[in-house]
């Protein structure tokens, strides 16, 4: 962009009060496709700073391009923070399985906590409303998900190779039994067992923990 492209010229001429309603509408606009794919960028580059484009992407929604946005300034790390609050748990998988394999070897143990979080709450949501379809489809996601081969997905695929006999029957062996297979797999059991009777629980229980993975 030169300083003779008119977006360029006039982006930092629009007074502070009124880019929220320029903002809100150019959203309406964009949700519309009354906009030219070809001029999406120069319409979003109406909003002059960094945070205020920042604050348009997250304000109305717009979760895949906030991350792109903020992977193209290299920041990762806020564009998980910001899907982790905004819930978009899946996107964030996503997303993160298609960015860098370095990047995601550094955050590896924080992928998986997510990654495990969100597929145990689904298989504890399965048992806790009695449906073995969910079940079913929570136990095969250790070999047919697309991330059971990310660095962070194998921990919950070999989990649940050690694991699916002792899911399918509901019935917890000795603890020291299945410490060997790792920690993790042993506190997942157990806290399969103690809420797979109490529906409200196990939702609740994989939210709370998929939050304290920050």
């Amino acid at each position: 962009m030169t300083d003779r492209d008119p977006v360029y010229r006039y982006q930092y001429q629009i007074p502070a009060s009124e880019r929220k309603p320029i903002a809100r509408q150019l959203n309406t606009l964009l949700r519309q496709g009354k906009i030219p794919k070809q001029l999406k960028e120069k319409t979003f580059n109406l909003l002059a700073s960094d945070q205020e484009k920042r604050e348009f992407l997250k304000d109305f929604k717009h979760f895949n391009e906030l991350w792109q946005f903020l992977a193209k300034g290299d920041k990762l790390d806020e564009a998980v923070d910001e899907l982790m609050d905004a819930s978009e748990l899946d996107l964030l998988l996503k997303n993160s399985f298609e960015s860098d394999e370095k990047w995601q070897h550094s955050r590896r143990e924080r992928l998986a906590a997510i990654y495990n979080c969100m597929t145990a709450g689904k298989l504890l949501s399965g048992i806790s409303n009695g449906s073995n379809k969910m079940v079913d489809a929570a136990l095969r996601s250790g070999s047919t998900s697309p991330y059971a081969k990310a660095i962070w997905g194998q921990e919950w695929s070999n989990a649940l190779g050690a694991m699916e006999g002792i899911i399918r029957n509901r019935v917890l062996p000795v603890r020291d039994t299945i410490e060997t297979i790792n920690p993790w797999s042993a506190n997942f059991l157990t806290a399969m067992v103690r809420t797979s009777s109490t529906p409200s629980t196990p939702s609740f229980l994989y939210k709370v923990q998929c939050r304290n993975t920050h």
